[in-house]
């Protein structure tokens, strides 16, 4: 054998031996960030996936690295530290961003890099200088292992007189890798489910789609729902709620579809009317970048990013849960546009605003006292015509004498630039204006805590905090997995993560990274039992 095929031969023993085993033991700190699978298909995935993935990495660091530099300098010495430094520098960059995606659940990415390269934010990461060492220190160790076992193979193969190293290795990778490509696709193509989730734990996946080609030719059957693109599950809310009241008041959610900030009031006298008669809440932020996702950010209290999940698990929105245990009444009405609620909970089903009196109605008739949520979405686009939707749900309410009964809540969905006016009735607090930041997430939350009087903590509902703290440094986070958003209203400061991950930061300093990265990891707290 020659001396390049013998390097080559030699490095193929060091990556697909020692390499591989140490990439599995090291890729494991990926399984506290994920749930174990609950089906046969789920384990053929994950377990051709994990054998194939690393390994199809480990292959391409072998051919594309490691092997043009061992055919230019196939010599003793180049061959050992070469193999060495590239099986440790990528395990190195495996636990690195293992380590990251169990904080904050983003793989190491150019956004999460262009911070973790600042050597002040170091620390931000948890990265102390004693874990650096610990790690420098395991890392040499390591160096010194591979360098003694390198040298007692490299002499085991000088007594050889054939290459001695056959590639079933890579029949494995190839077979491994097949399998995991082709339930991947199947899966993805009937709608994701537990088998796309488990696809996000892996760096670097790039898994094929192949939808068109199997929908094209009947191998799957459409779907219209879209994929989960997490890997755990929902814990929503995040405890059980333990309210006191058992007479709190009624809820009527008055919701129109974009509604931005600066409208035209002249339009609009009925509705400029509670900017005066009630608490005006003059710096508040949609939760969504649509009218769907800042409706789920209302009802739910959570940012769009769970709203696939919460499809999936069928699960409820904590306040009109808290409603139904009271044996109270779920209506929902609409004046043209049907709202976003079906999308979320199947079974609603919405009336128009006439039906509003007819209800009320039996309620007196009937002497029901249980508490009613009301939810009144009025989608016209003209300004005037929604001006005369509010003032007819409005003198209803009056008519039939539920104005001191109820907290009214007028907000939008959302807007091009995430503000939306926000104003609340509530009967028994003194009108005002209130200039602090308040988000969706704050409204229902609010409620539960100040007129159910739950003994619960905000956090166990949702993201937001009360409408009455008087904190005016809050931030949080809107929108999607593809475009993210996490917003300083007191420093007019908005950090953005496009679906390229990459930061877009408006004056947002190194030193503001740990609570742009604490954001970040609340936007997913909800998938960790606490």
């Amino acid at each position: 054998m020659n001396k390049k095929s013998f390097a080559l031969s030699w490095g193929r023993k060091m990556f697909f031996g020692l390499g591989w085993a140490l990439t599995s033991i090291v890729a494991m700190n990926y399984l506290q960030s994920m749930i174990l699978p609950q089906s046969f298909g789920g384990w053929m995935y994950f377990l051709s996936t994990f054998i194939g993935h690393y390994g199809m990495i480990l292959s391409l660091v072998y051919f594309l690295i490691f092997c043009p530099i061992i055919l230019i300098f196939p010599t003793y010495y180049i061959s050992r530290i070469w193999s060495i430094l590239l099986i440790l520098g990528l395990n190195v960059g495996i636990f690195f961003d293992s380590y990251l995606f169990s904080r904050y659940h983003f793989h190491l990415n150019s956004f999460l890099w262009d911070i973790l390269k600042q050597n002040q934010t170091l620390d931000v990461f948890g990265l102390t200088p004693f874990k650096l060492g610990l790690l420098g220190f395991v890392v040499l160790i390591f160096f010194i292992l591979f360098w003694i076992r390198g040298e007692a193979l490299w002499r085991k193969m000088c007594g050889r007189f054939s290459n001695p190293v056959k590639n079933w290795y890579l029949a494995i990778i190839a077979f491994c890798f097949f399998i995991s490509s082709t339930v991947h696709m199947f899966s993805y193509a009937e709608g994701g489910g537990p088998i796309t989730r488990i696809a996000n734990l892996f760096p670097l996946n790039f898994a094929i789609d192949g939808k068109l080609f199997l929908k094209k030719y009947g191998l799957v059957k459409e779907t219209d729902l879209p994929l989960d693109q997490h890997y755990g599950h929902l814990y929503y809310p995040a405890n059980g709620l333990k309210c006191q009241n058992k007479s709190p008041k009624n809820v009527v959610m008055i919701v129109l579809e974009n509604w931005p900030a600066d409208w035209n009031q002249n339009q609009t006298p009925f509705l400029t009317h509670y900017k005066t008669h009630g608490l005006n809440f003059v710096n508040h932020y949609s939760g969504g970048l649509t009218a769907e996702e800042g409706y789920f950010s209302l009802l739910y209290s959570l940012p769009p990013i769970y709203s696939v999940s919460v499809k999936r698990q069928k699960s409820f929105p904590v306040f009109l849960d808290q409603v139904k245990k009271q044996n109270g009444e779920l209506s929902f009405y609409r004046s043209s546009k049907e709202s976003p609620v079906e999308k979320f909970i199947p079974e609603i089903t919405e009336t128009g605003l006439d039906q509003i009196a007819v209800d009320l109605n039996k309620r007196q008739e009937g002497n029901i006292q249980a508490p009613y949520f009301m939810q009144v979405y009025i989608g016209e686009d003209d300004l005037n015509q929604r001006d005369l939707g509010i003032k007819e749900v409005m003198n209803t309410l009056i008519k039939m004498g539920q104005i001191q009964k109820s907290i009214i809540i007028v907000t939008g969905t959302h807007s091009n630039k995430l503000k939306t006016p926000f104003y609340l009735i509530w009967p028994g607090k003194k009108n005002g204006e209130f200039s602090k930041a308040t988000s969706h997430y704050d409204i229902l939350g609010t409620i539960l805590l100040e007129d159910w009087k739950c003994k619960n903590r905000m956090s166990d509902v949702g993201l937001g905090h009360s409408l009455f703290n008087s904190d005016e440094s809050i931030k949080f986070v809107t929108g999607n997995y593809d475009h993210l958003m996490i917003i300083d209203p007191q420093k007019k400061n908005m950090a953005i993560i496009d679906e390229s991950a990459k930061l877009q930061a408006n004056g947002a300093k190194v030193d503001e990274m740990k609570l742009i990265l604490d954001a970040l990891n609340r936007m997913t707290m909800f998938y960790r039992p606490r």
